[in-house]
């Protein structure tokens, strides 16, 4: 029987507890990031907007994002996880428990959504998803649709819930030159670059689940395909430090980490990149003493 993933607590499911943030202030830096100087240079293809599909579209996005860094830097890239291979061990689970008529959440949500074949015939692609996601040698304009479907596995991770693909491949190829663009800036603005970790695991079963969409050299970096970036700096940059806390523990309890990834990497800065402004703005953390990062994440669990 599946065990939803709602039973553990993500550090973004916390976070959206807490309705004043402002009380995690006293342990912490007060945010200083340098300036969004771009217009939008990179707007996402109309039928985004037209189809109401603006999250699904950013963690494809995120996807994509990591899949060109694979190929540009195969060298540099220290660790990759897939998250969505997570996700669909979640669904194989599910697809045993649908075999056994057991029902559960999950297989409700699914069978009161879509045809049981359909359900089963996108599982079964999603293997050879993972590996070609994988594998450096396949270019991302190759696997473009096959990285749209494999997202859909992220919000199974993370939600318990599952979205099956509705947009087209034709649609779905409209994104090439969104991401050509994006290519182009990730080879210029990291081609120096010596380290690169794909979405590290920075939680555990005894604090909080938590992936960093990307640490390169000593950045941390949170993926934004947002149009109002000002927004998302001023809210959500306690996301930034939860990680750093949660990075800062375990450091000292390497025995509770759940995942290798980040191991003895230094985090100077924390940041964001944003797609669709071709720009990352960060800031330096290296005056966050460690002893007051543990004092934010106790203050942060005492929400839990």
């Amino acid at each position: 029987m599946v065990t939803p993933p709602s039973k553990r607590i993500s550090l973004t499911r916390l976070l959206s507890r807490i309705l004043d943030k402002s009380v995690l202030l006293k342990h912490s830096l007060n945010p200083s990031f340098s300036i969004l100087s771009h217009p939008l240079l990179n707007p996402y293809p109309d039928w985004v907007s037209e189809t109401k599909s603006w999250a699904i579209f950013g963690t494809f996005s995120d996807y994509v994002i990591r899949k060109i860094l694979l190929n540009l830097f195969s060298n540099k890239i220290e660790s990759s996880y897939v998250l969505a291979s997570t996700g669909r061990r979640i669904l194989k689970l599910a697809l045993s428990d649908i075999k056994d008529n057991i029902s559960t959440p999950l297989t409700l949500q699914l069978l009161q959504n879509y045809p049981q074949q359909d359900i089963f015939g996108f599982y079964r692609g999603t293997e050879s998803y993972i590996e070609n996601f994988k594998n450096p040698s396949i270019n991302w304009r190759d696997s473009l649709y096959e990285i749209f479907r494999l997202s859909h596995l992220d919000r199974l991770y993370r939600e318990g819930k599952l979205t099956m693909p509705q947009i087209s491949m034709k649609l779905i190829q409209e994104c090439i030159p969104f991401f050509k663009n994006i290519e182009q800036w990730l080879e210029y603005k990291f081609s120096s670059s010596k380290t690169i970790y794909l979405n590290p695991p920075l939680g555990n079963k005894e604090t909080l689940y938590a992936d960093a969409d990307l640490v390169i050299d000593s950045n941390l970096y949170e993926i934004k395909t947002v149009l109002y970036p000002e927004k998302y700096i001023s809210e959500d940059f306690h996301q930034l430090y939860g990680y750093i806390a949660l990075f800062e523990y375990l450091k000292r309890h390497e025995t509770l980490r759940e995942y290798r990834g980040v191991n003895d990497q230094k985090i100077e800065k924390i940041g964001f990149i944003f797609p669709l402004f071709l720009q990352e703005i960060t800031m330096d953390i290296s005056r966050w003493e460690p002893k007051n990062r543990l004092k934010y994440l106790t203050q942060l669990l005492s929400f839990k």
